[in-house]
């Protein structure tokens, strides 16, 4: 049995022994669950638990031939439901968790009177920004930015450009960016965006406001966030921001 079919059938999701049995099953054809316990190198009492688990995923069958049960494995095309089950279930968790979240955020304390500061550390302070955008409602998002420095400092696996499409799918985002030299086309479909010249005018940190939320996303090698929620603060940063998008526009 090879190892590393083994291994590959576990990152989608079998345990160590399910993939034993199913490849074993599948090399045998059909087979009695010793045949298979035999091929698999697992007792036989563990393969049938194997088997039970393999068939409630629509990846094994039986039949009795003779007066003997036989099992077996489905083609291996039906690995891609295990997938396709795997999506459903993020999704249904999904929904679950953005209604815990607006359930939970009517028992938050709340005074208007103070602002609500957190600080985040790491690659999840960058997500943790994208995450509240995208679970807000629909309006208007403003960002200061510098796209480069941000794709330097995610990984690869974390700067997701098509979690930042659906942000803009979902909101009006205005964005200044920043660019060595000449102007560079920002690829989101925003609803306004203008450059800037960072040798002119450096952005030290991304500036993302939503809503009475800002966030400061910083670009020093240790990623932080500092999220501040407070109407005035947020009011008095679009004020800012607005005067230096007329400024932007200048580059055009």
């Amino acid at each position: 049995m090879e190892e590393n079919l083994v291994k590959e059938l576990e990152e989608i999701g079998l345990s160590e022994k399910e993939a034993r049995v199913y490849l074993a099953a599948l090399e045998l054809g059909p087979a009695t669950a010793q045949q298979i316990a035999t091929k698999a190198l697992i007792n036989r009492p563990t393969t049938y638990i194997m088997i039970e688990s393999l068939t409630k995923r629509g990846l094994m069958s039986s039949f009795i031939e003779g007066k003997k049960k036989k099992f077996s494995a489905a083609m291996p095309y039906k690995l891609a439901y295990i997938i396709q089950n795997q999506k459903k279930d993020i999704e249904k968790r999904e929904i679950g968790i953005n209604n815990l979240i607006k359930k939970m955020q009517e028992h938050t304390a709340n005074n208007d009177n103070l602002a609500r500061v957190e600080v985040f550390s790491g690659v999840d302070s960058f997500t943790t920004c994208q995450g509240f955008v995208l679970q807000s409602e629909a309006g208007n998002v403003y960002e200061l930015t510098d796209l480069e420095k941000t794709k330097e400092l995610m990984p690869n696996d974390e700067f997701k450009e098509d979690v930042r499409n659906q942000i803009c799918e979902k909101h009006r985002v205005s964005s200044i960016y920043s660019a060595n030299s000449s102007k560079s086309s920002c690829p989101r479909r925003l609803f306004q965006q203008a450059m800037i010249n960072n040798l002119e005018d450096p952005i030290g940190a991304e500036v993302v406001i939503c809503k009475d939320t800002i966030f400061f996303n910083t670009y020093n090698k240790q990623l932080q966030t500092v999220m501040i929620t407070d109407s005035g603060i947020a009011l008095t940063l679009k004020t800012l921001y607005k005067a230096l998008l007329e400024k932007a526009k200048k580059y055009d």
